[in-house]
Formats: structure tokens, sequence, C-alpha cells
């Protein structure tokens, strides 16, 4: 009686009846993570934004009716739509001269957008 090696080597049988429950055993720990240490502590969070320094909405009150604290949110948003329109501009025009430039202008280009990433992990490594 002669066994052949690919009768020994047989694959062992599943553990699972199906695929998708060894999927979802497999992803069962993400959304537990998530919730202890990202849903929990946000919880915490807004429990204190109506528990602090006295309990109650007198801070989203003030918040809705202080000019100041509107004054300030304005200008914060005009910034942000400020710098992210230079930003989208500055990105195509470097885009279309990395992609239509002569290769040697290509080049200088693109060393000009790696640079600054070289130097961060240059700092991070030797700071």
């Amino acid at each position: 009686m002669t066994t052949t090696l690919t009768s020994t080597l047989s694959k062992p049988k599943p553990r699972f009846s199906s695929p998708g429950l060894e999927r979802g055993l497999l992803l069962f720990p993400l959304p537990v993570l998530l919730l202890i240490f990202y849903v929990l502590p946000f919880l915490g969070v807004v429990g204190w934004s109506f528990s602090l320094p006295t309990p109650g909405i007198e801070q989203y009150q003030r918040i809705a009716t202080d000019p100041a604290i509107h004054d300030m949110l304005w200008r914060t948003l005009r910034l942000c739509l400020t710098v992210s329109c230079l930003a989208l501009l500055i990105g195509y025009l470097l885009a279309y001269c990395w992609v239509f430039s002569p290769p040697f202008w290509q080049r200088v280009v693109e060393i000009c957008i790696f640079i600054p990433f070289w130097i961060s992990v240059l700092v991070r490594a030797f700071g």
C-alpha cells in the first residue's frame, strides 16, 4: 500500500463553514477598538461641554450670540478658503509644469516638490 505525497498533504478542513463568518470574526475587533478609543472619549468631551464650568448650555448660547466669536469664526473661514484656493492654484500650476515642460524642467519641478518631504524626514530623524 503506497500513498502519494499529494494525498498526505491535502488541504486541512476549514474550521468555519462560511468565509463570510471568518472575515466577520477577523473584522470584529476594529469597531470595538474604534468605540473604545474614539467614541467613548468623544462622548466624554461632549458631556464636559454641557457640565463644565457650570451645568447647562451657557457655553453654546455664548457662541451663538457673542459677536467677537462670530468675527473670529468668519476670519478663520475666510483664511481657510483663501489658503485652500491658493494651494489648489499652485498645485495645478506645478502639475501643469511637471507634465508639459521639457525633461530638464520636469526634473527641476520634481525636485522642488520632493525636497520638502525629504527635509521633513531628515528633521524627524536627526532632530
